[in-house]
């Protein structure tokens, strides 16, 4: 199914990907659109007799035109034993990697930021993450938590933050990563529901769910974490039998940049990035080489996919002020207030006293167009503490 709608200057296609396949159906509203990009798993082809780790996994990686990081290249450059005969014949890319972290000792750890590949050394009595691949998306387990926590209510007063301490140590918490093909230029991955959370001896877990958006959502080939937390602890069990998420990917198809010279003391302004019409208040000095701005975007009745793909968006993409030897200041830190109609965020600069002085334009990347992938996600048999 394919559909298409548009916000503003960013148009939004959407795909399901179900379990026979990518369909990928032309609607009729989306017939002026740009033909859709191949969105399904790389097919790899790799035959070597009795290679040595790093042969197999640099051949691998150069299929994606992809390199492994410097550590993993030390890593293999010592390893000098001997795999068994690869035979893979247009097999997709992630399901090739885990057959060969299977009769090998490493594993897959992560894509990096700058696009290179990390592997690491499984330890001893270190299972493998459980793995769930559809296409050319991953998405593993690294850790589960089961906490257990006891606790007696006096009469008097509540305690204020008894509610905080469910958050950081819930009766379950389990933490993922996601990973994707970098060519089709992965941005942030929504879960939507947690259709089906069972253990093996029959209980079902339910998640937690905060206000009216995804149960989860983070960026995809990245350093952080997603997390999943459960209201009910799975005790007595000893595995999960079946975790099935409904999960959606979001593609950059298409990018633009907005630049605006002289953008010390500009005062308040408003641009439209990604379909919001964002209202820009600074630059501004406030003492020293520091410089202060807050970005306020307002709802205005777009619906609700479109504001949750324009947070997530705008925690990735924001501005760039670059000073006069072309270098980008640096990020001191800032906060920021949110709400089911209005986002703000003010952040605080520093400058160079010495060399490039203060900033003497804004650079903004952002998606102006982008493929939405519905993926659903479902791990069997996941071991519990």
């Amino acid at each position: 199914m394919l559909r298409s709608s548009f916000c503003g200057f960013m148009a939004v296609v959407v795909v399901v990907f179900g379990g026979g396949g990518w369909a990928l159906g032309q609607d009729p509203a989306a017939a002026s659109q740009p033909a859709l990009e191949d969105v399904g798993p790389t097919l790899v082809t790799l035959k070597l007799s009795a290679p040595e780790p790093g042969a197999v996994f640099n051949a691998l990686m150069g299929q994606l035109k992809l390199e492994v990081d410097g550590p993993t290249k030390l890593l293999l450059d010592q390893d000098h034993n001997h795999l068994p005969d690869v035979d893979i014949e247009g097999k997709p890319f992630w399901a090739a990697l885990s057959a060969l972290s299977e009769t090998s000792p490493y594993v897959f750890h992560g894509i990096n930021s700058d696009g290179t590949v990390s592997l690491s050394q499984v330890p001893a009595g270190v299972s493998r993450p459980p793995a769930v691949v559809s296409g050319p998306f991953m998405v593993t387990i690294s850790r589960i938590d089961v906490n257990l926590r006891k606790s007696v209510e006096f009469v008097g007063r509540s305690a204020l933050n008894a509610g905080n301490n469910d958050y950081a140590a819930p009766p379950c918490l389990i933490y993922m990563y996601v990973n994707a093909e970098p060519r089709v230029k992965p941005v942030v991955w929504f879960v939507d529901s947690i259709d089906k959370c069972e253990t093996d001896n029959g209980k079902e877990l339910e998640p937690m769910h905060f206000g009216m958006g995804p149960v989860a959502s983070g960026q995809v080939n990245t350093l952080n974490d997603i997390q999943l937390r459960f209201n009910t602890s799975p005790e007595g069990a000893t595995s999960i039998a079946t975790l099935r998420m409904s999960s959606r990917f979001i593609l950059e198809r298409e990018h633009k940049t907005l630049v605006v010279e002289n953008v010390l003391n500009k005062g308040t302004t408003t641009y439209e990035i990604g379909g919001f019409h964002v209202q820009f208040q600074g630059l501004n000095h406030t003492a020293g080489e520091q410089y202060a701005y807050t970005v306020t975007v307002r709802r205005e009745g777009q619906d609700a996919r479109a504001w949750q793909r324009f947070q997530a968006l705008l925690g990735r993409y924001g501005p760039k002020f670059i000073d006069s030897d072309g270098h980008p200041l640096m990020g001191m830190g800032g906060s920021g207030r949110y709400s089911q109609d209005e986002l703000s965020n003010s952040n605080t600069l520093r400058g160079s006293a010495v060399e490039g002085g203060g900033p003497v334009k804004m650079v903004w990347d952002f998606p102006a167009r982008v493929e939405e992938v519905s993926v659903p996600v479902e791990f069997k048999n996941v071991t519990l503490p």
